[in-house]
């Protein structure tokens, strides 16, 4: 694109930024159109025919004309039922029925009027084409039926988004897909096309409902508020962006009928089968199983309620919901412990009766057991009968036992740390502990929609939707954690509220205005927050007495279950985001125009390190031989002190990001001819990088450049791109007009943010400071 072509286009979006009052764009992507052509008996085109389309939930209609090619076009309708109506003088009145409009579907509604007085009227039946022939654009419609009506284990309504071509839950382990202290809600993951779950574009009633850390959603709506939602999988319009899937839910609207319901949903661990792990409880004072028990206890209850109808009868409607959710669930956890003689430095047990020798060859002495431990502080060279020079180390002995600590050489944190984990319950050095911890999840939403129609051409929507979540995940040893993520109890909570206002200045020009404020928030703390276990077990700064720091340091243990609080915990993060979003349509002819604007301004406040507390990792190479790296233990390597690998983080307070995105679009859905659509489109968006308390690494000079404090440098340095201009090509042809077939082609570029790469912009110096070391397994570490 040539400077003069991209100096003129930018005139253009900043004229049309200027005319829309700079609010935003995802405007009427919730809402549906009926099209279509209005002939008479002998197939020629009727002009200036009058259309009433009446939606039979509320009774609200609107009336439009066909033009001199006898096509009419009623953009922005609210989901549901409608009748069509159409009149011309000199013509039979013909009513066409239970027509359904889903989000953002255009649905063709093609009639031929009979000769006849106006006052005789002539009902048509049969369904419009099933077939959607007036867009290249392909996704899939769950409607309120399908929604409310096929099993969900858990009621998330994402779940049937899999049901699409192309969809799947995405990369296994990230953390939109649940199971972490950020996400305890549900599984919100959907890749489409291979795409990452990060791209995907959520919308509530039009409005955007991104999560922009995890690439989630803000605000999750039960089933039975959802009167139906809409992926988008490909070839979507210009008024869309991301490029993933575009996922449009639409919450359900009072009617003049009141309607409502109750609900409860149940699973229990009576009607669960029994883990191949799963045994009897003991009954202490007999010693015999107690039978039943084998199974640990499972309880979910999902329970609720919804209710809508008039406020005003054809005028104000009111829709309210609410679902709460408990969940306990016992685990079953095998897990690897120390014995009770490895607890005070016997390794006895660990002797294989099977020999190596560090020179190689068993003929030459010195001869070892695969299973012995060595004593890391007689590191020195010895010289094999063969001439080879190897580092050799004593075995371990006490007493005249072998592979036993003496205990003047066990460190007394060493000690205090193998003190702490539990007592083995079953025979054996490997997975000799079954614990039954139990996790809890509570959560609690509901959802509020309020509509007025002020006029026939004013449309007013307000929403509201909240929700939290409680959560307690115990570890592999429950309260003493275990693994590096993520034991915790987490605290999460959402807002979501929308408002949306539609004014028809004439029956071809309509502005449809968007806004919403959302805000998530995280609070995942580890398990024993607030306690200064580190201290308790003579760790040097382990808790430095702030509440970021409490808590127990995380252990790596080689060949046992590991013990310590989830690593990245505590995390704290708070999310705002605001929208102003608006777009004109403009039906000319043939064209149906729109033109709008998006603008996002997007905050969050976020606290994480990897280790606050300490992070501490035994393999055993201190008390492995050296040269052949048989034998060794990572617990005796705990009892001497020495660690392989440690790291503490520290950072200075919760950082904050800021930054903002702007999007302007132009749509043409150009009728060629009765078989032919065009869509036509140009998107182009401008996203500010992070500001905020963020850094970056300057590669030319070495240093790191900060936005916040001396020498401070806007966006840590970072430049805007103004170079993201989006085409949008794509059409739709009947090859035998009677709309049965389709063939559709598109091209389209996207863009999209890389989730959550605001978090390691603010993890830089001088606010964070990581201590992180990893030793030789030939030196021992003062």
């Amino acid at each position: 694109m040539s400077a003069r072509v991209r100096q003129r286009a930018n005139l253009f979006f900043l004229v049309l930024m200027a005319t829309l009052g700079c609010s935003g764009l995802l405007a009427q992507v919730d809402r549906g159109a009926i099209v279509g052509t209005v002939s008479d008996a002998s197939g020629a085109v009727v002009p200036e025919a009058s259309v009433t389309i009446t939606n039979t939930a509320t009774n609200q209609g609107v009336q439009v004309s066909t033009n001199a090619s006898g096509y009419y076009e009623a953009p922005l309708l609210r989901i549901g039922t409608y009748t069509v109506t159409m009149e011309k003088e000199g013509f039979r009145k013909t009513v066409r029925p239970d027509v359904e409009v889903g989000v953002n579907q255009v649905v063709r509604v093609d009639l031929t009027l009979q000769v006849g007085a106006t006052t005789q009227t002539l009902e048509v039946t049969g369904a419009p084409p099933l077939v959607q022939a007036e867009t290249s654009s392909l996704g899939t419609i769950e409607t309120t039926r399908r929604v409310v009506d096929l099993p969900l284990n858990g009621r998330n309504f994402i779940q049937l988004a899999y049901l699409g071509p192309g969809a799947n839950g995405g990369q296994q382990g990230s953390n939109v897909s649940g199971g972490v202290f950020e996400n305890e809600r549900a599984n919100e993951a959907l890749s489409i096309n291979g795409l990452r779950v990060s791209n995907n574009n959520f919308l509530l009633n039009g409005v955007d409902n991104n999560e922009f850390g995890l690439g989630g959603v803000v605000a999750l709506p039960p089933p039975d508020a959802i009167q139906e939602f809409r992926t988008e999988e490909n070839a979507m319009s210009a008024e869309f962006g991301r490029g993933g899937a575009a996922v449009n839910v639409a919450v359900k609207s009072g009617t003049n009928e009141i309607h409502g319901g109750l609900y409860e949903f149940i699973r229990n661990d009576v009607l669960d089968a029994r883990n191949f792990f799963d045994q009897n409880q003991t009954d202490l004072t007999t010693g015999d199983q107690i039978p039943g028990t084998a199974r640990p206890p499972f309880r979910r209850n999902q329970f609720g309620f919804f209710a809508g109808g008039p406020v005003r009868k054809d005028k104000t409607f009111i829709f309210g919901d609410y679902q709460g959710t408990r969940i306990r669930e016992g685990l079953t956890n095998l897990e690897t412990v120390p014995t009770n003689g490895e607890r005070g430095g016997d390794f006895s047990d660990r002797l294989t009766g099977v020999n190596f020798s560090p020179c190689g060859d068993l003929s030459q002495i010195p001869v070892y057991d695969t299973g012995t431990i060595f004593n890391p502080f007689t590191t020195r060279n010895f010289t094999c009968s063969n001439g080879t020079v190897v580092l050799l180390r004593d075995p371990l002995s006490y007493n005249g036992q072998v592979n036993v600590i003496p205990p003047n050489l066990i460190n007394a944190v060493g000690q205090n740390v193998v003190n702490l984990y539990p007592t083995a319950t079953l025979p054996g050095i490997t997975q000799n502990l079954l614990l039954n911890p139990s996790q809890s999840n509570d959560q609690d939403s509901f959802d509020v929609h309020f509509d007025n129609r002020f006029s026939d051409r004013d449309q007013f929507f307000v929403s509201y939707s909240y929700g939290s979540v409680r959560s307690i995940l115990p570890g592999p040893l429950g309260i003493l954690g275990g693994g590096d993520c993520c034991p915790s109890n987490s605290k999460d909570g959402n807002q979501h509220a929308g408002t949306g206002w539609t004014h028809s200045f004439n029956p071809t020009l309509l502005n449809d205005l968007h806004g919403g404020y959302f805000r998530f928030r995280v609070t995942g703390q580890p398990l024993n927050f607030g306690k200064a276990l580190g201290q308790q077990l003579g760790i040097p700064n382990a808790n430095r007495g702030d509440p970021t720091s409490s808590g127990l340091p995380n252990f790596d243990v080689s060949g046992y279950t590991g013990m310590g609080d989830s690593l990245w915990t505590p995390e704290f993060a708070v999310e705002n985001i605001y929208q102003l979003a608006d777009t004109v349509t403009w039906l000319r002819g043939r064209h149906s125009l729109k033109l709008g604007v998006d603008f996002r301004r997007q905050q969050r406040n976020f606290f994480q390190v990897t280790a606050p507390r300490g992070w501490y990792s035994f393999n055993g190479q201190y008390t492995q031989d050296l040269t052949t790296a048989s034998g060794g233990n990572g617990l005796a390597d705990l009892l001497l002190g020495p660690p392989n690998f440690f790291e503490q983080d520290a950072l200075v307070g919760e950082y904050p990001t800021r930054y903002w995105d702007l999007a302007e679009f132009i749509q043409d859905d150009f009728h060629a001819t009765p078989n032919l659509t065009l869509n036509l489109g140009l998107r182009y968006e401008v996203t500010s990088p992070a500001n905020g308390r963020v850094g970056n690494f300057d590669l030319h000079r070495g240093v790191v450049v900060n936005s916040v404090g001396p020498n401070a440098v806007p966006h840590a340095g970072v430049e805007f791109d103004k170079s993201d201009w989006a085409p949008r090509l794509g059409l739709a042809y009947s090859p035998f007009g009677n709309k049965h077939t389709v063939v559709r082609s598109a091209f389209g570029v996207f863009y999209s943010a890389e989730a959550n790469i605001f978090d390691d912009l603010g993890l830089n110096p001088p606010f964070l400071s990581v201590d992180s070391q990893s030793f030789p397994s030939s030196i021992v570490p003062p």
